[in-house]
């Protein structure tokens, strides 16, 4: 039972890195003009396509191993990030500042709108099947505990699944905890120069979620730093607080409002990639209900805080993977998101972090 619950964390944390990166984009959008981007879950989609993109590159240019190296991994977010961002920038100019001084209805109506279209010209571009994304990066798992050659034999049993490592670094199996370890696999893994044997704990960190973990704890400290200590963030901070007072003392506000879409879509092209190599599919539709639960993450964190809406994401998914403890449960973990939306709406309107806005009328 503890094992499981362990499991379930680190899935859950892995899970909540994602939607945090995606709610990052929900809270800044929304921090700067007060607008909730219902296409930022399609921001993410199409992101995780550019990445796919890529990597497809990567092999047919024959430049790397197919899909195995770190380097080509981050090669693919970049190119998702970069991708999300532009298209967010020319979202944002085409289908959002000419509302920008209109009702927030419209706005609003505006970004779901914008969330259909681009749903519906991913399906027509990239067909509404799942594809698999092919970004192996060789899932190792942490740690791993050695098996002495001596009591490796022909007949032998063991407690758990027993690997070798072949001269790529990839892991294979030699006998399953089932099974019994035959000569011809061990006669196998010796002659294609086997270089340990060993096997794996009941509970393990995988290489995709330190990959996951290191990714968005690297992310949310630059978004950190950006709008803490450079020019731009201080503009940005500026234009949130004081619209038109900015646009007084002489700031460019329609480029800070792009900048932040580019940047707030950066982030969730990066997570688009990430849930890809996690999950190991991508489809068009994947957008939609990334894109609600990261809201639900932000809101429980509260929209408009950065620290706010990475507590929520993490939140968000430890308590969705643990609903997955019961068969009976598990199937209900969509369902169980948007209770807790509803619960933090109806107790602590603000979330975590946010603060309660005065309006004058």
């Amino acid at each position: 039972m503890l094992e499981n619950l362990l499991l379930l964390l680190l899935d859950g944390v892995a899970l909540g890195c994602i939607y945090a990166l995606i709610a990052l984009g929900y809270t800044m959008v929304y921090g700067l003009i007060k607008l909730i981007n219902f296409a930022h879950g399609e921001f993410y989609m199409m992101g995780a396509y550019a990445g796919l993109g890529v990597l497809m590159s990567v092999k047919s240019l024959g430049l790397a191993q197919p899909y195995d190296t770190v380097a080509v991994f981050l090669l693919a977010m970049l190119g998702a990030a970069l991708a999300a961002g532009v298209l967010a920038v020319v979202v944002e100019k085409l289908a959002y500042k000419p509302l920008r001084r209109a009702s927030r209805i419209a706005a609003l109506l505006s970004a779901l709108g914008v969330s259909l279209f681009l749903q519906n010209v991913a399906l027509k571009a990239f067909s509404p099947n799942t594809r698999p994304f092919r970004a192996n990066v060789i899932d190792r798992r942490y740690p791993s505990i050695e098996v002495p050659r001596s009591g490796l034999s022909a007949g032998a049993a063991f407690e758990h699944d027993v690997y070798w490592r072949d001269e790529s670094g990839a892991d294979r199996l030699l006998a399953g905890r089932a099974e019994t370890l035959s000569e011809a696999a061990l006669r196998d893994a010796l002659g294609a120069g086997a270089s340990r044997f060993f096997y794996y704990p009941s509970v393990t960190v995988r290489k995709k979620q330190v990959i996951i973990w290191t990714s968005v704890l690297l992310l949310t400290v630059g978004l950190t730093l950006l709008v803490r200590f450079t020019r731009i963030g201080k503009a940005m901070r500026a234009v949130s607080y004081d619209f038109e007072a900015a646009e007084l003392m002489g700031i460019n506000v329609d480029r800070v409002i792009s900048f932040t879409f580019f940047i707030g879509a950066v982030m969730a092209g990066a997570g688009g990639v990430l849930v890809g190599m996690y999950y190991g599919t991508v489809k068009p539709t994947m957008g939609v209900m990334y894109g609600l639960k990261a809201f639900v993450a932000a809101v429980v964190g509260g929209i408009g805080s950065i620290p706010g809406a990475v507590l929520g994401g993490l939140a968000l998914g430890s308590a969705e993977s643990f609903v997955k403890l019961s068969s009976s449960t598990a199937p209900y973990q969509d369902a169980f998101a948007f209770a807790v939306l509803i619960a933090i709406l109806v107790f602590m309107p603000n979330g975590f972090f946010g603060r309660p806005e005065r309006e004058k009328v």
